[in-house]
């Protein structure tokens, strides 16, 4: 919306490392690739959405969930916003619908 604050789309992926893994360092060698030019590259596209690399630049990408310089976005990832913010604007739509 014009009027309002941009909004980032938040995480979407998690790499763990199990414990006891025969070989521990795979797990350091496939962190190094996977954030590489070429791994963010192939995230991106199979996910849909940009990586944090300013390098990476995937035209399946749609453009309004790029970040752009001077762009103040709301943060909706805080905890802040979670425990405080959040609860209060659900309390606010829930009135303004009445209730329901």
């Amino acid at each position: 919306m014009k009027d309002g604050p941009g909004t980032l789309l938040g995480g979407s992926s998690l790499v763990v490392e199990a414990k006891g893994v025969p070989h521990p360092n795979a797990a350091t060698v496939f962190l190094n690739w996977y954030l590489s030019r070429p791994g963010q590259e192939i995230y991106s596209t199979v996910w849909g959405i940009p990586s944090r690399r300013a390098d990476v630049k995937v035209s399946t990408v749609p453009a309004y969930t790029i970040p752009q310089p001077g762009v103040t976005y709301l943060d909706q990832y805080r905890e802040d916003w979670y425990l405080n913010v959040r609860p209060k604007l659900q309390q606010d739509i829930v009135a303004a619908l009445g209730g329901r």
